[in-house]
Formats: C-alpha cells, sequence, structure tokens
C-alpha cells in the first residue's frame, strides 16, 4: 500500500479550547471523524511555550507533525526499496 504524496492529501492543525492540538484531513468537518493525530501539552510545557512565542504551542506542534509526515514518506520510500528485487543472470 502506498501513501499518496503531498500534493494528494491536505491537512489542517486544529486547536481545540481545551488546548489540545490535532492533525486532521482538510475540508472534514469537526466531529465526523477522528483526528489523526492529536498532540497535548501539559499546562507547564504551555507556559513556558506560550511566553516564548505567541502561538508557541502550535509552532513547535507544527513542527512535530511535519517531522511526523516526513519520517512517515521516509519509512514509505525505505518499504518500497525493499520491496524492489534484482534479478541477474550468471
Amino acid at each position: 500500500m502506498s501513501i499518496p504524496s503531498e500534493e494528494q492529501l491536505l491537512f489542517e492543525i486544529i486547536e481545540y479550547p481545551n488546548g489540545e492540538i490535532a492533525l486532521c484531513r482538510a475540508g472534514e468537518q469537526r466531529g465526523d471523524s477522528e483526528p489523526l493525530v492529536r498532540i497535548q501539552f501539559s499546562e507547564e510545557s504551555r507556559y513556558f511555550l506560550e511566553a516564548a512565542a505567541e502561538n508557541g504551542a502550535v509552532s513547535v506542534a507544527k513542527v512535530m507533525l511535519e517531522a511526523g509526515l516526513e519520517a512517515v514518506q521516509e519509512l514509505q520510500d525505505d518499504a518500497d526499496d525493499a520491496q524492489v528485487v534484482s534479478h541477474a543472470l550468471h
């Protein structure tokens, strides 16, 4: 099974009133389906992130999610490479 390329999938990052940050498929109505990923920072972590920058928690979550998506793509690429079998006759 192949993961669609970035151009085929659109995601959005949503911050809920309870402070949870979620990665969802773009265009889906909230509550229609479960988020793909949820991130929730502790109150102490959120305090330091927000003190460092406006929307600090969302900014850090975005970087975490981007890194995760890149890692999934690399894993998929590695799996695809492993499936390629060379048949050489000598």
